[in-house]
């Protein structure tokens, strides 16, 4: 049977095993399908869902040569390769940038061979026929996978973090203008690493709102683009924003995981710290967790915008000389 180079080293999973790991925590499906290869996922952010997509058939010859076939998709043609035994290989000039991208395109939305929720314990998808398969976590990403042993284990590299991104509709002001802030901010249903992570009840969002900015008016508040109860920032210039449903311990998020939280909001300039050089406040994140009680998460997340003031000096001449004592009015 000839042999095949492995085709990807990252993003792909080539599934050649005999057995499921035997981990003290773990968490096990689909034992009742079609093969005896697994694949175990490390590490697994707990509320995270993730698939297994197979993309080829995979066989194994009495020497441990590995022979792909099956079908091309059409939107992969111009990755892979079959000959004329209909063995498939990657496309020549192709680097594992290229592969990733494409497969990641195509495993989208494509029916999953099995799907689970983590319970943040050691993730294994048994069961399943020898393949080449995609692995995909519920924002769509890829989990770098290098196997071909006999139990196939991944690392979740790409479990989702908050971020947040503050911009200002313009650079610079007039006292008087009026600003519009819009904090962005990519949200996650539980913080942690594995069964150490715990569940965010709450997001506690908070600006500086320094002194030279007055009438601040939040004008909107959305999550993946839906509009939700708008709320002005209290006495301590903070916002929370409610993130599930039910009463503890038993709580249901509200949305999915890796949620875009966006508040939008306005302020007028009333005056200036920093005339010429940028006058700075800052939008931080905190989300609040359930372990046995509620409590803030020990770790917060901020970004900062700038605006700008600039002064103009004037000077009155006869068109060359100045002119002592002049007098005159800017409109």
């Amino acid at each position: 049977m000839k042999k095949i180079k492995r085709m990807m080293a990252i993003a792909i999973a080539i599934i050649l095993t005999l057995g499921v790991s035997n981990l003290a925590m773990a968490q096990t499906e689909g034992t009742a399908s079609a093969g005896t290869g697994s694949i175990t996922i490390n590490n697994a952010a707990k509320g995270e869902t993730y698939s297994v997509v197979k993309l080829f058939d995979a066989t194994v010859g009495s020497e441990g040569a590995i022979s792909y076939t099956g079908n091309i998709p059409e939107s992969l043609k111009e990755y892979f390769t079959k000959d004329s035994a209909g063995n498939i290989s990657r496309a020549a000039g192709k680097t594992d940038d290229d592969i990733i991208a494409a497969v990641q395109a195509w495993a989208k939305d494509q029916t999953a061979t099995s799907t689970a929720e983590s319970d943040g314990s050691a993730l294994t998808f048994a069961g399943l026929a020898y393949g080449y398969y995609a692995i995909k976590s519920s924002q769509g990403a890829t989990i770098t996978i290098d196997s071909t042993n006999p139990d196939a284990e991944v690392y979740d590299k790409n479990s989702k973090t908050i971020t947040v991104k503050k911009t200002v509709d313009k650079e610079s002001y007039s006292i008087g203008d009026t600003i519009t802030y819009t904090g962005t901010f990519d949200t996650v249903n539980w913080i942690g690493v594995g069964a150490e992570a715990r569940q965010v009840i709450n997001y506690e969002i908070q600006d500086t709102l320094p002194e030279f900015l007055s009438d601040v008016k939040v004008t909107g508040i959305t999550v993946d683009g839906t509009a939700i109860a708008t709320q002005q920032f209290d006495s301590e210039k903070k916002i929370t924003i409610p993130w599930v449903t039910g009463t503890a311990p038993d709580y249901t998020s509200l949305y999915k995981n890796g949620a875009k939280l966006v508040i939008t909001y306005t302020a007028k300039l009333t005056s200036v710290t920093n005339i010429n050089t940028a006058d700075t406040n800052t939008v931080t994140i905190q989300p609040y967790v359930y372990d046995t009680t509620e409590k803030p998460w020990e770790e917060k997340w901020q970004d900062d915008s700038e605006i700008k003031t600039y002064a103009a000096a004037l000077k009155k001449t006869d068109g060359t000389n100045p002119l002592p004592g002049a007098q005159f009015t800017i409109k």
